[in-house]
């Protein structure tokens, strides 16, 4: 589907990076709601097809039996099932991920369980001061809105969630890197898909195709649109005749995306089991 065909499309789905200019840094005495109405006027439709740069996550994985850890290999784009074939003793799976943050705007994805919670006090405790993150609510068609100012979360504030499943904009006034903790997802898992638009995320760190690798059920009229940081365009695909087009989307670990669903209420669901 080309950005510019369809007419209906609200405008939050293109967020525009503004060339030579920083971030600016939400001041204490803005209200949520006068920060969300100037994040909207950022917001286009993309109505080309960009291409996602190539970079690198390090994730790593310690495994706990009895009192006993073990240090595995780093989880790579072939899968998590797939490294930590040799070394498993447990399904208690803790570690954590690195996720490289531009400046500007980008998309980002908790893909771990944190003890005690996933909410942002928790899983991102000290970004740059000046860190926003816009969280979509499906059921408003806005964000939630929340701001690290002098090492707190404003705003909606540190009881925001970013579980498992969910994703959401990042606004850095500085390049950082994210750093996760936390427990992989093993078992049954299930994120809700709503009908229209929401961003989702794989509930378990592996990076690959979204439905041949990430078992993303996809329907008829599916279309997923992966931000682009560099260029704050989106890559735009959409399942046509059982066939994703132009392309089946290729995700990395941490990488959230816009899910336009066209039927009814479903569920992306997991049963990973290690081996």
């Amino acid at each position: 589907m080309e950005g510019g065909q369809n007419g209906s499309l609200i405008s939050f789905l293109e967020l525009h990076s503004r060339e030579g200019c920083k971030p600016t840094r939400k001041r204490r005495e803005e209200p949520a709601e006068y920060v969300q109405r100037k994040f909207k006027k950022k917001l286009t439709l993309a109505t080309h097809f960009a291409t996602v740069a190539a970079h690198t996550e390090h994730t790593n994985t310690k495994h706990m039996r009895t009192k006993t850890l073990l240090l595995t290999a780093a989880l790579g784009a072939a899968g998590i099932a797939t490294s930590m074939a040799q070394a498993v003793y447990s399904v208690n799976v803790v570690g954590y991920v690195n996720i490289q943050v531009p400046q500007g705007y980008s998309m980002i994805a908790n893909q771990l369980n944190a003890s005690p919670n996933n909410t942002l006090g928790t899983v991102m405790p000290t970004p740059p001061d000046g860190t926003t993150i816009f969280k979509f609510d499906p059921a408003t068609g806005g964000y939630i809105i929340a701001s690290n100012v002098d090492g707190a979360w404003e705003g909606a504030g540190p009881g925001t969630t970013l579980n498992p499943g969910e994703g959401a904009f990042i606004q850095a006034p500085s390049a950082f890197t994210a750093t996760f903790v936390g427990e992989v997802k093993t078992g049954q898992s299930s994120t809700p898909l709503v009908p229209g638009y929401s961003i989702v995320s794989s509930q378990i760190p592996q990076a690959g195709l979204v439905s041949t690798d990430l078992l993303f059920p996809a329907t008829e009229g599916d279309t997923v649109f992966q931000f682009v940081a560099a260029t704050g365009a989106y890559v735009i695909s959409s399942n046509v005749d059982g066939a994703w087009e132009p392309a089946e989307p290729n995700l990395r670990v941490g990488e959230p995306f816009f899910l336009q669903n066209v039927g009814g209420a479903g569920a992306w669901a997991r049963n990973f089991v290690l081996p």
